[in-house]
């Protein structure tokens, strides 16, 4: 005979089972890629790991909850409840307005995509993305979350955050530079130009990256736009109530060099 559970022990085991739930219902959610591509109840299975029968169960709320959506034949994909927390997290920092503007501006000036990219739970986040020509949407989504050493982005949000012990050396580097351009790329045909933004604390708040085909950005490419990649770096970091002084200099720095070099090739 089973020892009974105390009232305590009771409402303990309810919420174990509640937590489990609700873990194996995001787990149904993850399952869909960034693509957009229908899956099906077999599908779901095979990607979570779990029982179709507790796949079903779980999707019949999901959907009751509009995360899901159901077509005639059978199949799922996410729902139009989702846009309704992406709001809720758009307006939770209510940083858009601020970053969007500028964002859009710099991918007018060097023509290729235009990210910011922020740190949450020991990963960078991409938070927002300008795509103008459709480029990067194959290889990189809004909420994507990518290892924090990833890619120009990682670097500099490493370097600027204190979390650089291994790379100190290149840590420093790319603190006096105030930029980084790609290395220890995710995707190996991608190519990222970076700068740190501040908030009101002087601490960083995110990174302005530019991304593009490598083949495009090279090191002339490069030369070229850090000096405007720093300047709007600065201007979102004046926005959000940072000092952007030192971003401001040497984006100056850039810029003179640049017109020398313009000069020179003439």
């Amino acid at each position: 005979m089973s020892a009974k559970l105390t009232p305590k022990e009771a409402q303990d085991d309810d919420k174990q089972v509640g937590v489990s739930a609700l873990e194996r219902a995001i787990s149904v959610l993850s399952a869909f890629e960034a693509d957009g591509k229908k899956l099906t109840l077999a599908e779901i299975s095979a990607k979570t790991g779990l029982y179709k029968s507790t796949a079903f169960r779980l999707i019949q709320s999901l959907v009751r909850y509009r995360l899901l959506r159901r077509f005639e034949d059978g199949s799922y994909s996410i729902g139009s409840g989702a846009l309704r927390l992406a709001s809720v997290y758009r307006h939770g920092d209510d940083i858009d307005p601020i970053i969007l503007p500028v964002m859009r501006e710099l991918a007018g000036q060097c023509g290729e995509s235009v990210g910011f990219f922020t740190i949450e739970d020991g990963r960078q986040v991409c938070r927002n993305v300008i795509d103008p020509g459709q480029m990067l949407h194959r290889y990189l989504q809004e909420g994507d979350a990518l290892p924090l050493e990833a890619g120009s982005a990682g670097q500099v949000l490493l370097a600027f955050s204190g979390d650089h012990d291994e790379g100190a050396a290149f840590a420093e580097m790319v603190r006096r530079d105030m930029y980084c351009a790609t290395v220890k790329a995710q995707n190996p045909d991608i190519a990222g130009l970076a700068a740190p933004v501040f908030d009101a604390d002087q601490t960083i708040a995110g990174t302005l990256t530019i991304l593009g085909l490598r083949a495009r950005m090279d090191e002339r490419f490069v030369l070229a736009n850090r000096g405007g990649l720093l300047a709007a770096a600065s201007q979102i970091t004046w926005k959000m109530g940072g000092d952007p002084t030192q971003l401001m200099a040497v984006a100056h720095q850039y810029r003179s060099a640049e017109a020398v070099l313009y000069h020179l090739r003439r």
